[in-house]
């Protein structure tokens, strides 16, 4: 039998690795920002 929480845990690993790339990408850009004023 298939196991939803196996699905629902595969998927919310996988969305937080998405977030954690968006929030390192959002962190390098206002680290950026900051240092070309």
């Amino acid at each position: 039998m298939f196991s939803h929480k196996v699905f629902l845990e595969g998927c919310t690993n996988e969305l937080k690795r998405i977030c954690d790339y968006f929030v390192e990408e959002a962190m390098q850009d206002d680290f950026g920002a900051e240092t070309q004023k």
